[in-house]
């Protein structure tokens, strides 16, 4: 038949197709004799107390599947069909889009098609999950005022990272940026922009954001990323670890592990490197790791070539440890000022819709220019600084708070600004309670 693919490619992609389901829990039977057939793949699930007996046909073809395939498959078990089984899956590598295809797939009610991609989907669930995400992600705003930020060499993030997702190096990548610029922003971006697409229904990889900032201990990995997918509601359905890690490394996630650094607070040394070897498990086969952090989080340049690197200096040579994942160093430029310009206009909008932000619009606009103004430039080049300065607080007098920053004078703008935050917050806080 043309477009087959040759036996020994047909047998591993039945191997491939069984392995799948034998780790998300399923004890599926090769080659099974039922009665005159044999079936390449069976296997019973029980949903609500009730059996369900499936027949897979695992179909490694060079082309997507047509109508007649389908009828000759379903005509092969007239003599099996619900007396030994319920229903057949079939599986394939490629999507079917003939019209009769469909069609007949969708009058036949006893037979079924996934891709194995689809496949890998269904066997572990995270579309609740996402939503989840999604609703909570919406309700804080942050689309409506992200500014994608820029490498060191002007070149766009976003861009680097959309092409790293979808083919090129293995290799993981790790941002490492100072207080303030905008790390955690970045990862519930790319969170929200993933998940959008999986949800849509395309091949976009599934987005795990783990945040390591409760870490305080040696922490397994297996329990950071059940944590991460079941400890909250709604949880990933049917979350097998196992699962998770054969779909992560056949390349279906990607995984963002955000503040590195609030990690190794609690930790000594010895912890710290534990840990980081427990979460370059993840770094396998066709995997995307994101690793995010401060780099206060290393204590000197040697850790810092152990940890992202695997380098260890051993009789004055630096040498790589073997296994040890290599990340791709990435450093963040500081907001340009089209980039604050954009952020100020942005944030404040979404304040003025919710009604947050009150005075008069000479005043709003005076309030606005001044923070443009040369005198923040260095001040406003940190996300973390943008915002703010122009949450709701910061826009009307607080003479208190204007006399403790007198005493300010003389010190650098951004260390000026680093007090007028933190008094911001202790003042929103002190409002609050």
């Amino acid at each position: 038949m043309v477009g087959l693919s040759t036996t020994a490619k047909g047998d591993g992609f039945r191997d491939k197709v069984t392995d799948l389901l034998r780790i998300s829990g399923l004890d599926p039977k090769v080659e099974l004799l039922i009665g005159s057939k044999k079936v390449d793949i069976y296997f019973e699930d029980r949903h609500l107390g009730r059996k369900r007996r499936y027949a897979v046909e695992a179909k490694n073809y060079a082309r997507p599947l047509l109508a007649k395939d389908l009828q000759n498959i379903i005509g092969s078990y007239s003599n099996l069909l619900d007396r030994y089984v319920d229903e057949i899956l079939v599986v394939s590598q490629h999507p079917v889009t003939a019209a009769a295809a469909n069609r007949f797939l969708e009058d036949e009610p006893r037979i079924t098609h996934q891709t194995f991609s689809q496949l890998q989907e269904s066997l572990l669930r995270f579309e609740p999950f996402l939503r989840s995400f999604l609703q909570r992600h919406d309700e804080g705003g942050l689309e409506s005022y992200f500014v994608p930020p820029r490498l060191e060499d002007g070149s766009e993030l976003i861009a680097f990272l959309d092409a790293w997702l979808v083919g090129g190096s293995d290799r993981p990548v790790a941002i490492v940026a100072g207080y303030g610029m905008g790390k955690t922003s970045l990862a519930q971006h790319l969170t929200f922009r993933l998940a959008t697409r999986s949800l849509a229904g395309g091949t976009a990889r599934v987005p795990v954001l783990v945040s390591l900032g409760g870490i305080s201990r040696e922490q397994g990995l297996e329990g950071l990323i059940a944590t991460t997918l079941t400890g909250s509601h709604p949880a990933v359905i049917n979350f097998s670890f196992p699962l998770f890690m054969e779909l992560n490394r056949a390349g279906r996630f990607l995984v963002i592990l955000d503040g590195f650094d609030e990690m190794k607070h609690m930790m000594s040394e010895v912890e710290f490197r534990a840990n980081f070897a427990e979460l370059n498990r993840l770094v396998d086969g066709k995997a995307r790791v994101l690793l995010l952090g401060r780099p206060t989080a290393f204590l000197s340049e040697s850790e810092q070539e152990y940890v992202l690197r695997g380098k260890h200096r051993f009789a004055n040579q630096l040498l790589r440890m073997p296994g040890t994942p290599d990340y791709r160093d990435l450093r963040l430029e500081l907001f340009s000022p089209d980039q604050v310009q954009t952020f100020l206009g942005c944030y404040f909008k979404l304040q003025h819709e919710r009604g947050a932000v009150q005075g008069d619009d000479v005043f709003i606009a005076r309030r606005l220019q001044e923070l443009q103004s040369s005198e923040h430039e260095e001040l406003m080049s940190r996300p973390v600084h943008a915002r703010t300065r122009s949450t709701p607080w910061q826009f009307s007098a607080r003479p208190t708070i204007s006399r403790r920053l007198r005493r300010t004078r003389g010190r650098t703008t951004l260390q000026r600004g680093t007090l007028q935050f933190s008094w911001s917050v202790l003042l929103h806080r002190n409002s609050s309670s």
